[in-house]
């Protein structure tokens, strides 16, 4: 067993992104670091998004929100994919948003991990969340969810809602690479496609294994989640459901993209390969002509016929003509 000493309160102020106590009533206020160490009103339940890599964060969690030692080490993690857990009448879930910070590429979507119980909702992530944001926004203004599985519904759709937007994105240089009909970037054509296809995959690994979560969450039967609030997180479902479908669609049209700028590049150089195929059949008999001509030996005819150079033009000549003639006639020229 794990030694956890109680953090000082600048371990708390270190880790607390924003932490926020509703009254289930359509009212909420925000927490100060020294409020969350005073247990709310059991009337009222609480958010609290912390920062992931803050230092001694698990004493925190183990020591003073008397979280169990292993949903600790779960929600402190480096690594982990989409997933619902539960525990007696809590959950554990772990979700990925489109990374939106910058310098950063949105398909490299980071993690959110969620402790639901029923009066508190603790979330943490290592990196800035857009949607949590907006939360804020939404509360200043006045607007507070009336229980903690509307307030996780309210970010989970966040999330998504961020995610469709980005594949709106893609789907627009979709089309923009699926209409280019200009063959000289054929070669550059399809390396964005081939990126744009791998980006899709990227996300589509991430988003794909957030429908099961969901769905498990929705079949848990928790005690705080409702039948209403049930139907919201299956809306909610469905549009992750709807966002891997059109990954997966899009996956499927790049690939179609890809195949037809690779058949177009094909056919360019086909085309070139037969053009540069009948020059040299029109060339070669030519070349051996001038070649047999050019030999440094005695008995060569018209080395002392003034005219001679003319009469080999005009069998030159005569040559190319009967060459492309039967070239014509043969249905290959």
């Amino acid at each position: 067993m794990m030694n956890h000493t109680s953090p000082d309160l600048k371990t708390i102020e270190d880790a607390l992104q924003t932490a926020w106590i509703f009254d289930g009533k359509g009212g909420g206020q925000k927490l100060t670091p020294e409020q969350l160490l005073t247990p709310p009103h059991p009337d009222r339940f609480v958010w609290i998004h912390l920062r992931r890599d803050t230092p001694d964060l698990d004493s925190w969690l183990i020591g003073e929100l008397k979280l169990p030692e292993a949903i600790s080490l779960a929600l402190l993690s480096e690594d982990t994919r989409p997933r619902c857990e539960l525990y007696l009448n809590n959950c554990l879930l772990n979700l990925r948003g489109i990374n939106l910070n910058p310098g950063a590429t949105p398909e490299e979507m980071i993690s959110i991990r969620c402790w639901i119980q029923g009066k508190r909702l603790i979330t943490l992530s290592k990196y800035h969340f857009v949607t949590v944001n907006e939360l804020q926004q939404q509360f200043m203004k006045g607007i507070y969810p009336k229980s903690t599985a509307e307030l996780l519904v309210w970010l989970i759709s966040g999330l998504t809602d961020k995610m469709a937007i980005y594949l709106e994105q893609l789907d627009e240089q979709l089309d923009n690479l699926e209409n280019n009909d200009d063959l000289t970037a054929t070669s550059r054509l399809i390396r964005e496609v081939t990126q744009l296809r791998n980006q899709v995959t990227q996300l589509r690994r991430y988003i794909a294994p957030q429908v099961t979560a969901l769905s498990n969450l929705i079949l848990s039967q928790l005690s705080w989640l409702n039948h209403e609030q049930g139907f919201s997180f299956r809306n909610v479902q469905d549009e992750v459901t709807r966002v891997t479908e059109e990954l997966e669609t899009m996956r499927e049209r790049a690939i179609i993209i890809k195949d037809n700028l690779q058949q177009q590049l094909s056919e360019k150089l086909n085309r070139n390969t037969y053009l540069l195929t009948v020059v040299a059949a029109i060339f070669l008999p030519i070349s051996f002509l001038t070649g047999l001509l050019g030999i440094n030996v005695g008995g060569l005819p018209g080395t002392e016929n003034t005219d001679a150079f003319l009469i080999v033009c005009i069998i030159t000549i005569i040559t190319v003509v009967i060459e492309l003639t039967l070239l014509r006639m043969l249905k290959i020229f």
